[in-house]
């Protein structure tokens, strides 16, 4: 195939409905995900509790990037609507460059999320925290941010001064935007191999070990404290029998459980239902116990990742999954505007959820959510 025919066939020739279907789908992602992760920048800046926790940092280095994809998809909306790229080579080398940054500093800043949670489920608390001190989260994601600028300029560079042989570089930049260096095969699979599958791989593999020491851990805590109770309730049954009244006093507070348990109401039960041997109102303690509770500190963190996970997984995918088809099995099936929807939409989808996924998951930004909007009361 030569060029002509390569550019007229990258041109879109839409039905009028999907091209505005295709264009107010674009305008909705755009607006909810520069919204969302503004908001979540916000929340960070705002919310004292947000930045006192080191790991907590990769989730605003996130937001980061899913901005800057927000930014990156407000070029595809004129696109979709007019049905070809109006913005000249110099926008779209840029274009390119910036998206590259985007999606390579979600990746791993994801992949990050990851490697934390696998520490915090495999060490010891005092360890973790040891471990992920803020400069050195901070320096991680300095290293996650470098990364991908020198990366994704890297192809601006290739584009322009390197002429790699066996490369298509008479484009149309008037009508379209393409990237040479993603048409050289070799550059195209060292791009994907290091930037995109090592790090899915890396996510994938982190997940999995996360889920199997989280199970472990939280089985290993039910028999440490069904272990524990029993031996309380021993010692107690023993200090009752060394009382004076012996059995009958073992007998009298075993009636006084029993009756506690059924709901029974006398007057010595409803002085004592509120507090307990250490004057400490029982919802105090109750409040006091959950939030030390390392079963909730690890349940809360896999509630987090698995959402971000499922995600990435389920906007990333379909595009990966269909290029290796066409690359690997059928190389005359591919069809750009499939690619180019798969690409322009699923891709950057997940950058509009994810801000979604901290306000559910993430009590801190769901309260700030709810005082900014007035839902307190």
């Amino acid at each position: 195939m030569n060029v002509s025919e390569d550019i007229s066939r990258s041109i879109w020739t839409l039905p009028a409905g999907v091209q505005y279907t295709l264009t107010s789908i674009q305008c909705l992602m755009v607006t909810a995900t520069l919204l969302g992760n503004a908001g979540t920048i916000v929340a960070f800046y705002k919310v004292r509790g947000l930045r006192e926790k080191p790991s907590d940092l990769f989730i605003l280095s996130l937001s980061c990037a899913d901005l800057l994809m927000g930014c990156v998809i407000t070029f595809t909306v004129p696109t979709y609507a007019l049905g070809y790229w109006a913005w000249g080579k110099t926008m779209c080398q840029l274009f390119a460059a910036l998206a590259n940054i985007a999606v390579i500093a979600g990746i791993l800043n994801t992949l990050m999320i990851c490697w934390d949670r696998y520490i915090l489920i495999s060490k010891e608390y005092p360890k973790y925290v040891k471990i992920q001190s803020q400069r050195r989260v901070i320096g991680t994601i300095t290293v996650v941010w470098v990364y991908s600028l020198v990366t994704g300029f890297i192809e601006w560079v290739v584009w322009d001064v390197v002429k790699v042989p066996e490369t298509v570089y008479e484009f149309d930049f008037t009508r379209e935007c393409r990237s040479p260096p993603k048409h050289n095969f070799v550059f195209q699979t060292q791009a994907f191999t290091r930037n995109v599958f090592l790090p899915l791989l890396g996510i994938e593999g982190l997940s999995v070990a996360f889920v199997v020491l989280l199970r472990r851990r939280l089985h290993k805590r039910m028999q440490v404290t069904d272990f524990e109770f029993s031996n309380t309730q021993s010692q107690q049954l023993q200090e009752r029998s060394d009382q004076p009244g012996g059995s009958s006093t073992v007998s009298r507070c075993d009636a006084a459980h029993t009756s506690m348990s059924t709901g029974g109401s006398t007057s010595g039960h409803s002085r004592n239902i509120g507090t307990d041997s250490t004057n400490m109102p029982v919802n105090a303690r109750n409040a006091e116990h959950t939030s030390s509770n390392p079963k909730n500190r690890y349940v809360k963190a896999a509630i987090t990742l698995a959402a971000l996970v499922i995600a990435l997984n389920l906007c990333l995918l379909p595009f990966l999954l269909y290029t290796l088809y066409v690359s690997l099995v059928c190389p005359t099936c591919s069809d750009r505007l499939i690619r180019d929807t798969l690409s322009n939409i699923f891709v950057p989808l997940n950058s509009c959820i994810n801000p979604i996924l901290y306000a559910v998951t993430m009590s801190k930004i769901k309260r700030f959510y709810k005082r900014l909007f007035g839902l307190n009361g």
